[in-house]
């Protein structure tokens, strides 16, 4: 008679809520882990439960979706947190989806305001950006899912930023208007976040000197006569 032994693989040892990471100060966890029916959700810690922008979930499911196929990951973004399920056992990809989480901090708001005024949400969106700030280059980076690019283009970064919808008619887009939005001003707040806030510089000339004013500093910068 044959005894056949099945060995169990250890489960990672976890105490829920599970902390990711401690990019906060004094060490406080900015997110928190917890299970829940067939996988777990991801909340804010309690410090910063109602003062926490939407950033964080647009960043949070752009990563996972970077995720290993093999792991069938399931996204569902609700109003306050990101539950992620999978057919297979919670085990085999809590820690993958722990790592991504990590890299998840909150960002401060983009110089810029959305125009209340334009409220044609078939038509899109413009938003007024803060003066001496130049976001051209940033704006020129972003980069929407192709089932978004399909139906809007996003122009400017001086004064103003247009997404427009593209061609005549109702074109329908899987993702809501106030998705593409949310998408939009997350990409621009993360890469000022990298990068800092680009400023524009203002000249202003005479007889021997210009003057190169930016949001941040104010330079004088002595030229010739050629130069003028």
């Amino acid at each position: 008679m044959t005894t056949v032994v099945r060995i169990r693989q250890p489960r990672p040892l976890m105490n829920f809520p599970f902390p990711i990471g401690s990019r906060a100060e004094g060490g406080t966890p900015f997110l928190v882990m917890e299970k829940c029916a067939k996988g777990v959700r991801i909340r804010p810690s309690a410090r910063y439960g109602r003062k926490l922008n939407p950033f964080w979930q647009v960043w949070m499911r752009d990563l996972l979706r970077k995720a290993d196929a093999k792991y069938q990951l399931r996204i569902k973004i609700n109003t306050r947190d990101v539950r992620v399920t999978s057919k297979l056992p919670v085990d085999d990809w809590i820690m993958v989806v722990w790592n991504l989480a990590a890299n998840v901090v909150q960002l401060p708001t983009p110089p810029m305001e959305r125009d209340t005024s334009r409220e044609d949400f078939f038509d899109g969106v413009k938003w007024i950006v803060d003066p001496g700030v130049n976001l051209t280059e940033i704006v020129r980076n972003v980069e929407l899912p192709a089932a978004v690019s399909r139906f809007f283009s996003l122009s400017g970064g001086i004064e103003a930023i247009y997404l427009d919808r593209l061609g005549k008619g109702r074109r329908k887009c899987i993702f809501p208007l106030s998705d593409v939005r949310q998408m939009v001003e997350w990409q621009i707040a993360l890469a000022c976040h990298r990068y800092g806030v680009p400023g524009v510089p203002i000249i202003e000339t005479s007889t021997n000197r210009r003057r190169t004013t930016t949001a941040r500093q104010r330079v004088w910068v002595t030229v010739t006569s050629q130069h003028l």
